[in-house]
């Protein structure tokens, strides 16, 4: 560390006092540049980022929710319990509601504070070399994080992971180093923190082993000299577990897994999505707009992806030898475990292409970096000795090369990956309705384009999900004359009629339908009515007041207007007939016509 003193002095008779300001040495302000060019790549491609899918449904489950409250906090959201995401969600939500820019900013600090942390992990594991600025680069510069990390949802599981992870093994590694029971305390902290937010951090127990391990005392000594620590980690995973499966339903598909497709999807994780453009070799993006998936890569390019894969795995048996193995098998541990959870939970919706989805494989690449550094390096030992520079100019020259080759082919990654996630789609819906609506206007809560919330969200998938937050956001389902509804641009146009409909049987009264006074009226449908569905009914009185109307389940009391009006409701019960009553004393109005059905515009 350079350090650069400055005499100061308040008074004459003052002892000269030195002021001592730490500057960054040359290793790391090489290891800053290299994470802050690809940093400042991904800030600005999320300038044009925005929500889309599970970004709505979060933050309106955000505003209808209370960090005091345990069932929002816990609640099982597709299969995650995550406590933290909540808690997040709901500040962002109740601080700058559908503001992107606000949303992202307190995971760019996290996002910043996972790069520090981790390379304080390798320098504490190795001593401060040169050889780190490849690993540490590798991570900071991941197309796989960077471009699955434009997805809010995503970034609020992944990047409090990292720091979990990465701050976990740092304090563990310490705890190791020094024995401080302060550090082997905040390793169970920190790994509560990443199970707050994903439950991948229950594979912090096999990752914090293996680091034991390869430091040095052999698995049997790995586990003996540091017991009791091990066994309150795997009290806290029991705890973790019980808590889990309590609360998380499992997955139900009726589709069956063959270990063709489990080997299948294992390739294209692990291959294809993992090593391929962790390695350099620059990849594609999926052509569906707004997916996380890569493009297939073509032959060529899996077969490079394959030999690259294999070189880095053999090269490091044979520099590594013994440290190497056990390295290559925490990290296929890991990876197995990975594939299994997309296998069981995810696979039996789309296929072994999911594989394809850089979301679920993005938490390895720092595994299997961290690996390739045990095996390739040798770390330091108890007594902390500085390790020796890398022998030769030339192959000093060759590590470099290695680096920029490597990080470019990355930076290619996450340029062409990027745009894809800024679903822009997504931000003309939500500016379109934004701009022309108006919080007098009501309109009906219907599906979205799948652009914007995929219609795997079924009725969740709505207008009032999407665009409820907006600053001057429209009523929703509410009874009014005049209704719209959101056209796939998110242009809002008003309903003129009704498809696939259900009408009234002919009122018993020539010219006035079915009078509706003090006592119940009761009109009969031409038939049942199932669904979410609008309901006109005209009717015209001289004396205004209000109505109460029921249908099925749903009930309304609305005022009618003097004269000859048109009133519409929403509602998704199930009924066959209508009753209306007006207040007592009320003068009767005529109802001459109902029509029920799904709205056109």
């Amino acid at each position: 560390m350079t350090m650069l003193e400055h005499p100061t002095g308040r008074h004459k008779n003052v002892r000269e006092r030195s002021l001592t300001i730490p500057l960054p040495s040359r290793l790391g302000l090489a290891a800053t540049v290299i994470a802050g060019v690809p940093f400042g790549i991904h800030l600005w491609f999320l300038f044009g980022g925005f929500f889309v899918h599970d970004d709505f449904l979060i933050t309106y489950l955000a505003a209808q929710g209370s960090p005091l409250d345990v069932g929002y906090l816990f609640q099982n959201y597709n299969g995650h319990i995550a406590p933290g995401l909540f808690f997040v969600a709901w500040v962002v939500t109740a601080v700058a509601p559908l503001n992107f820019a606000a949303a992202m900013a307190p995971l760019l600090v996290v996002h910043l504070a996972a790069l520090v942390v981790f390379w304080r992990l390798l320098v504490r594991c190795f001593g401060p070399r040169a050889a780190l600025l490849l690993p540490f680069g590798v991570v900071a510069a991941s197309p796989v994080i960077l471009a699955s990390t434009m997805w809010w949802a995503y970034a609020l599981q992944l990047l409090p992971l990292l720091l979990a992870m990465f701050s976990a093994l740092y304090c563990h590694v310490g705890y190791l180093r020094t024995g401080r029971r302060r550090d082997a305390i905040l390793t169970l902290v920190w790994t509560v923190v990443g199970m707050a937010f994903f439950e991948k951090a229950a594979l912090f127990v096999g990752l914090l082993f293996g680091v034991t391990v390869l430091l040095g005392p052999g698995v049997a000594r790995a586990w003996v000299a540091h017991r009791k620590l091990w066994l309150v980690h795997l009290g806290l995973l029991a705890v973790y577990a019980v808590v889990y499966f309590g609360l998380a339903s499992a997955p139900v598909h009726e589709t069956e897994i063959s270990g063709a497709q489990v080997v299948e999807l294992a390739r294209l994780m692990v291959v294809d999505t993992l090593f391929t453009p962790t390695l350099g070799f620059p990849v594609g993006s999926s052509v569906h707009e707004g997916s996380p998936a890569l493009a297939e890569p073509v032959a060529a390019l899996k077969l490079l992806g394959g030999l690259a894969a294999l070189a880095v795995v053999v090269g490091g048996l044979v520099v590594g030898r013994g440290r190497a193995a056990w390295a290559w098998t925490l990290l296929a541990g890991y990876l197995v475990l990975d594939v299994v959870l997309v296998a069981l939970a995810r696979m039996p919706l789309i296929g072994p292409l999911i594989g394809l989805d850089i979301r679920y494989i993005a938490d390895a690449v720092p595994v299997l970096v961290l690996c390739a550094a045990f095996a390739y390096l040798p770390p330091l030992g108890a007594d902390g000795a500085r390790p020796p520079r890398i022998p030769g100019r030339s192959l000093r020259v060759g590590l470099v090369a290695l680096t920029a080759v490597v990080l470019a082919g990355a930076t290619v990654s996450t340029v062409r990956l990027s745009p894809n996630l800024q679903f822009s789609a997504s931000r003309a819906y939500v500016r379109t309705a934004g701009s022309a609506l108006r919080p007098d206007m009501v309109v009906y809560d219907a599906s979205v384009p799948s652009n914007v919330m995929i219609y795997w969200f079924g009725d969740q998938g709505r207008a009032s999900r999407v665009i409820g937050l907006l600053p001057d956001a429209p009523r929703f389902d509410e009874p009014t004359a005049t209704i719209f509804m959101l056209d796939g641009q998110g242009k809002p146009q008003e309903v003129k009629g009704v498809v696939n409909t259900v009408v009234a049987k002919p009122g018993p009264v020539p010219e006035c339908g079915y009078p509706v006074t003090d006592q119940t009226t009761l009109v009969p449908l031409s038939g049942p009515v199932k669904g979410k569905r609008l309901i006109r009914l005209e009717y015209y009185t001289s004396a205004a007041g209000p109505v109460t109307i029921n249908a099925g389940r749903a009930s309304f009391t609305v005022p009618l207007q003097e004269g000859v009006h048109l009133l519409q409701l929403v509602t998704d019960a199930e009924f066959d007939r209508i009753d209306l009553r007006r207040a007592p004393g009320a003068t009767a109005a005529c109802l001459v016509g109902v029509i029920i059905g799904e709205p056109l515009v």
